[in-house]
């Protein structure tokens, strides 16, 4: 795990082995963060604590809400000085001050975010502009958490997603689309929905490297060794005893894990021909 992904865990999505004072806290700030989101009135005054600027008319508020916004500001401010770190390699207040304006480009390097942050993210600092779409590529080509969060969380693969719906078409060639790039990297179909929702029409043509029909590029890009060792981790990790593993039974673990990789490329084509079974038309 990186810095920031063990941050937002331990934070967000405490381990089922850390104590009830963690698991309450982790609730504690989901909840402040859930309503800060839908108060336009609380956004803005979270906003000019983050900015440094004053803030006005706080008194009239009540304990609760001062409670839920100092509580979300700390967890910002932290996460605004790991973000500056990973993105731009230093820290001070120039780049904590730049890093607002490249949010989403910032959050889009990261292997995972959980969407109530990206969320956040949004409706703090909404002005993103043109960026939208590299940080869309730059998401597709970033390798993903092999660890299972939540639900199923995407992270700001989705929120990503939903905002580049609203802006103008940028036209790009389908070589650099972000579900080509992603299909590519052997992303799990839970990632590539979105980018399929949001680039439906990328799979009727074929790839500018291989000449393959779009569809083909999981079947076609090796399995990335990465991506199976992480994956017989994580299942030996559910049960706490991969460090504990003989080398054999870890081998045993491996070729599972592959075999697990390549059904879930299989899933991937076939819930791509089921959405759009016009896509074979680019194989004749």
């Amino acid at each position: 795990q990186t810095p920031i992904e063990l941050y937002f865990r331990t934070n967000l999505f405490p381990y089922s082995w850390q104590d009830r004072g963690a698991k309450e806290s982790a609730k504690q700030l989901q909840d402040a963060i859930a309503s800060i989101i839908c108060s336009q009135h609380l956004l803005d005054e979270l906003r000019l604590c983050i900015q440094g600027k004053k803030i006005m008319d706080l008194g009239h508020h009540h304990h609760h809400q001062q409670e839920m916004i100092k509580r979300v500001l700390d967890f910002w401010q932290r996460l605004e000085c790991l973000l500056t770190v990973a993105y731009y390699g230093r820290l001070n207040m120039n780049y904590r001050q730049k890093l607002r304006t490249e949010l989403v480009l910032a959050f889009a390097n990261l292997s995972w975010c959980p969407r109530i942050v990206a969320d956040l993210a949004v409706r703090l600092f909404p002005r993103w502009g043109d960026h939208v779409y590299h940080a869309l590529q730059i998401w597709a080509a970033t390798r993903s958490s092999f660890e299972r969060f939540p639900d199923g969380d995407c992270g700001s693969l989705n929120i990503l997603c939903e905002y580049y719906r609203f802006q103008p078409p940028v036209p790009m060639p389908i070589a650099t689309s972000p579900l080509n790039v992603a299909l590519r990297m052997g992303k799990r179909w839970s990632e590539i929905k979105p980018l399929f929702d949001t680039f439906p029409d990328t799979i009727l043509s074929r790839d500018a490297q291989t000449n393959l029909p779009v569809f083909c590029l999981p079947a076609a890009t090796p399995i990335d060794e990465y991506q199976v060792e992480m994956t017989a981790r994580w299942g030996g990790q559910q049960t706490g005893v991969w460090h504990y593993l003989s080398r054999r039974e870890k081998e045993k673990e491996l070729v599972k894990a592959r075999e697990m990789v390549d059904r879930e490329r299989l899933e991937t084509i076939y819930q791509l021909l089921r959405r759009n079974p016009s896509a074979l038309i680019c194989m004749t």
